[in-house]
């Protein structure tokens, strides 16, 4: 068994649904069922890039996957996916404050932007500040959820203290014009 890891390059194109992309990989994974892995690698590649203009990064990761012990170990080990800690409070002003630690990934994105949601419609509170001081990780689903919940209410969302590498990710992603920001996640400070 060979497990391919790859970045989403491999599969996004800017004028196609990404449901096409993974279609298509998925046709080329088929086709090269019998293939090593150096093959597999150079005929997933071939026909994602082949005369398709890409500005993405692709970036594929071959491994062998888990040996028969590490199968063993992992069916015995219980794993915890929710990895972010929620907490939901209220300020003075009568904001409703959702903080945010750990890594915010597709685990819980889900719970995130219900979490936030819920607050908006639920509370109808003045504003709702998602604290992310204490966020460790954030990924793309992590942005999709904040963005789903400043969708609801925009002129309601917060975002208090981001850490300079969630920050940076928010720049990146183009998103600093989306959100409102505070810089300090101590209510009775301004930033």
């Amino acid at each position: 068994m060979t497990l391919i890891a790859y970045t989403d390059g491999l599969v996004e194109r800017r004028d196609e649904d990404l449901d096409v992309g993974i279609h298509r990989l998925a046709n080329s994974i088929q086709q090269s069922a019998d293939a090593s892995a150096e093959q597999l690698l150079t005929q997933l590649l071939h026909p994602m890039v082949n005369g398709t203009d890409t500005a993405e990064d692709i970036a594929l990761w071959p491994s062998n996957g888990p040996t028969n012990r590490q199968r063993s170990l992992l069916d015995r080990t219980q794993v915890r996916v929710d990895i972010v800690e929620m907490s939901k409070g209220r300020n003075a002003d009568g904001s409703t404050v959702l903080v945010l630690a750990g890594e915010v990934d597709l685990a819980v994105a889900e719970k995130i932007r219900d979490a936030g949601v819920a607050a908006l419609t639920e509370d109808d509170s003045v504003a709702l500040r998602i604290d992310l001081s204490a966020v460790t990780f954030m990924d793309s689903s992590g942005l999709g959820a904040l963005i789903q919940v400043n969708n609801a209410a925009p002129d309601r969302v917060v975002l208090v203290a981001p850490s300079p590498r969630t920050r940076r990710l928010l720049e990146i992603a183009g998103l600093t014009s989306t959100f409102t920001f505070e810089t300090t996640s101590d209510p009775t400070k301004t930033g």
